[in-house]
């Protein structure tokens, strides 16, 4: 048996632990609290009112993750890795390591009953398939769709940048969230307008991103579900991170 398969496999096992180290240390504000000086254990443990003894420990599995490291004096320093999970980063990623580490979690747990039921783990659950649920738990919907937005930014800008708009006037990103990727399509291409299509509970954040970007006026925000209907007469329709949350009968 190959060691590398083993050791692969006991990465994957393992991987629960990890995303649940990540998710308690963007919670508690550690890599903000560490980001610009290293701080004791005894500090940390009482700005974030955490039991000393359980953050150390919590602090050497992130600093084996290389989220943070251990100095010689026994004070902890975040990472640039660790930064990443910093509400100040430019390129964060806290939220999405919230809605793995918490809202995702249970849902995961029941992957298993849903393979076999054919039911979503959310309908299992006693709830609706989808992001039905967001409408009504506002907190939720927040992180997922700052989720949404910092996993966009990844990509937005190379979308952006590489795809040929040229030929295009108006572009409709469908259940585009808080708009990052049209904003950023369209902040590149002054000659586009732009429509932004998804549920309420997402279009909430999208005017002031719109504005940052200096894009409002060439932009249109419409609420509606695309199981129903689309905006019609665009010449490019966008669907980014869409299809795979549903089977091939409701995405066809």
């Amino acid at each position: 048996m190959s060691g590398a398969a083993i050791a692969r496999l006991v990465d994957i096992i393992s991987a629960s632990w990890m995303c649940q180290a990540a998710y308690a240390a963007a919670e508690l504000g550690i890599p903000d609290l560490l980001d610009g000086a290293s701080r004791s254990v005894d500090d940390l443990a009482r700005t974030t009112r955490c039991d000393r003894a359980s953050l150390f420990r919590l602090l050497r599995a992130l600093a084996a993750l290389d989220i943070c490291i251990e100095n010689a004096d026994g004070s902890f320093a975040v990472t640039e890795m660790g930064r990443l999970l910093a509400t100040r980063s430019e390129c964060s990623l806290r939220s999405w390591a919230l809605w793995a580490g918490n809202y995702q979690w249970q849902v995961w747990g029941r992957l298993l009953a849903s393979v076999q039921s054919g039911r979503t783990a959310r309908q299992l659950a006693g709830g609706d398939r989808g992001f039905v649920h967001l409408e009504a738990d506002a907190t939720a919907a927040a992180v997922f769709h700052e989720t949404m937005a910092q996993l966009t930014r990844l990509v937005s800008l190379q979308v952006a940048r590489d795809y040929d708009f040229a030929p295009a006037q108006h572009v409709v990103d469908v259940g585009g969230g808080h708009g990052e990727l049209l904003a950023n399509i369209l902040s590149a291409h002054e000659h586009l307008h732009g429509t932004l299509y998804d549920r309420p509970h997402a279009l909430k954040g999208a005017e002031a991103q719109f504005r940052r970007s200096k894009v409002a006026q060439r932009c249109t925000l419409l609420a509606g579900d695309f199981f129903q209907a689309v905006p019609p007469a665009a010449d490019i329709y966008i669907l980014k991170s869409i299809l795979h949350d549903w089977d091939d009968h409701a995405s066809v």
